[in-house]
């Protein structure tokens, strides 16, 4: 019912209703008196309209509320006259109809039953990906129905019942997703409070003791959690004979069960979870990584930019530097750059953030952007809407750009003083002008924060973006397995033999060594074709400039291009590897091709 009201303006209409409570008329912001509105008839006829608002009012049912004791002489005409009165106090467009009855107009109001349905029904929507979102558009309905009943300044009238069963349900509704929404953010004692509301409108609820035993458990009072379990389960089986449903006996033990284990001790938890990880061949990459990151702990900001060819094993060391970050307890911010995006303003970096920001409660995002609060609710969505809309006015281009990077600048700040931040930008090769800006931005103003950003580029793009973040950046040159790492990997397969034959084939290229190796050991004999549609698509990426030279008569060192070189991987015929008979190459330098050694575009 209503025209739609954006989040956070319930009163943008021209006039509003408020039932919650004593009953209000608010036109443009402004609450009008009994006297602006009309005779006391005037406002029962309009609190009804609300009260049974979309529907049809029929005259007899107006004329059985304004005249209990009997109908005036001519009903449908002093409806008429109240109703005409009531166009020319609040507007023509207030109220539709004629003999048949009226109703409300759609256009012209809203209804504040309405407005905080739309809150509830936001929150109940994206509780589960935006915890914040949806604790700002409960906390939102909250305000508006706090008053806990509906028209209190009739608190006779039957017929105002509707309106008081409607705003009860919005309560319970708003309350259990409040709730949830609260725990989810990290607050549990907030949760803890809603859920306890819920449970005293309706004892019998038992959504809302399993949030209250959640929210209590989390918040480390096990005994309030058990006691409300078993006043609960008392009052079921007085009252109804029952016991409580299987998922409120399940969570019950569960805190019973976590009671009795006691405080987890975490020194044990990493000492049973194994050896760490690894990466072969690759302990000079992670020990730069494992440092930047110790710095970044410590208070000493940096940029890493990883570096190398496609496939070599950037994103592998990324990953492996940010799990290692969030098993000390930091916050890792993942994002991945597209070539088609380019033209979105500092999309990688929205997409990073706006998870974190989604699941922050309004009050704790307000003091992580201080003063930039307005620029990020301009930039992020998810922070318009936990915190409201930013005002219509607008800077420069240059004035709101400036804005931009320092509301994100502030956020990652404010983020880092609560837990080390690490953000992954992979694939900045394909990263929009306004992403390169912001990284340097952030590399020479970090401040003293507790952020690193690591970024992966490809080898052939390092010139530009390289030469943009030099004097910000930090780098770890990404280049081909060794010998002795080609060889562990393929022991490690069953295929230790091919060691050489496996080295020579792919020059230790990460990706064509784990492909051959996996197609060995699913029974591949020849090349693997995932390894072959890699190779070609990389290889006719290549400038066409780029030719396969003819073999020179004198044995020389070929400049071979990294075009020429894939294409003459693919090219092979014979199943060098896995029969271990060699075929007669182009070039000594690229074995078992049989490549002619005639000009061609890759």
């Amino acid at each position: 019912m209503g025209k739609y009201v954006p989040p956070g303006s319930v009163s943008a209409a021209p006039i509003e209703l408020r039932l919650a409570g004593t009953f209000r008329v608010i036109r443009n912001g402004t609450e009008l008196t009994d006297g602006e509105i009309g005779s006391r008839k005037s406002r029962t006829l309009l609190k009804l309209l609300a009260v049974e608002r979309p529907a049809l009012v029929t005259v007899d049912r107006i004329t059985g509320v304004l005249w209990p004791d009997g109908s005036p002489a001519a009903p449908e005409q002093n409806v008429a006259t109240l109703v005409s009165r009531l166009r020319a106090a609040l507007g023509a467009d207030l109220i539709q109809g004629g003999r048949s009855g009226y109703r409300l107009a759609g256009e012209a109001i809203t209804v504040d039953l309405d407005t905080a349905a739309r809150f509830c029904n936001q929150a109940e929507g994206r509780v589960a990906s935006a915890a914040a979102v949806a604790l700002a558009a409960a906390e939102r309905a909250n305000a508006l129905l706090s008053s806990g009943t509906a028209i209190s300044d009739e608190p006779y009238a039957t017929w105002a019942d509707p309106a008081r069963d409607e705003l009860r349900l919005l309560l319970q509704r708003l309350r259990l997703v409040a709730a949830e929404a609260a725990l989810a953010t990290g607050d549990p004692r907030l949760a803890a409070g809603y859920a306890a509301a819920a449970m005293t409108a309706d004892p019998l609820d038992e959504a809302a003791h399993r949030w209250y035993m959640s929210a209590s458990a989390a918040a480390g009072e096990q005994a309030k959690a058990l006691a409300a379990y078993a006043s609960l389960r008392q009052r079921l089986s007085d009252e109804l004979g029952a016991d409580p449903a299987p998922s409120t006996r399940e969570l019950h033990l569960a805190i019973l069960r976590e009671q009795d284990r006691g405080p987890a001790d975490p020194v044990a938890a990493r000492r049973d979870a194994g050896p760490a990880m690894t990466l072969a061949g690759r302990d000079g990459e992670i020990g730069s990584l494992r440092a930047a990151w110790g710095r970044a702990v410590s208070g000493q900001p940096g940029l890493v930019m990883i570096v190398g060819e496609a496939g070599i094993g950037k994103t592998a060391l990324a990953e492996f530097i940010a799990a290692e970050a969030a098993a000390d307890g930091g916050t890792v911010l993942r994002t991945r750059c597209y070539e088609t995006e380019r033209s979105l303003f500092l999309q990688p970096i929205v997409e990073a953030i706006t998870p974190v920001v989604a699941a922050t409660p309004a009050g704790v995002l307000r003091d992580l952007l201080g003063e930039h609060a307005t620029a990020a609710a301009s930039l992020l969505p998810e922070a318009a809407a936990i915190l409201g809309p930013p005002p219509p006015w607008r800077g420069s281009v240059e004035i709101e750009r400036r804005r931009a990077f320092e509301a994100v600048r502030a956020f990652l700040r404010g983020l880092a003083t609560r837990n080390p931040v690490l953000l992954l930008v992979d694939d900045l090769q394909y990263a929009g002008q306004s992403t390169i800006e912001l990284l340097h931005f952030l590399g020479r103003q970090a401040g003293g924060s507790r952020l690193l950003i690591v970024v992966t580029v490809r080898a052939e793009n390092d010139a530009q973006i390289g030469a943009a973040l030099a004097p910000v950046a930090s780098r770890v040159e990404v280049g081909p397995l060794g010998a002795d790492t080609v060889g562990q990997l393929a022991r490690a397969a069953g295929h230790g033999e091919l060691a050489d034959h496996i080295l020579e084939r792919t020059r230790g290229h990460t990706l064509f060594v784990v492909e051959v190796l996996q197609a060995l050991t699913s029974g591949d004999t020849g090349i693997p074709e995932s390894l072959r549609t890699a190779v070609q698509a990389r290889s006719c990426s290549a400038p066409c400039s780029t030719w396969c030279p003819r073999p020179r008569s004198r044995p020389a060192r070929p400049r071979w291009r990294r075009g020429c070189w894939w294409s003459a991987v693919v090219t092979t015929s014979s199943p060098t590897i896995s029969s271990g008979r060699r075929c007669t190459p182009a070039h000594p330098n690229l074995p078992g091709s049989r490549t002619t050694g005639e000009q061609r575009t890759c």
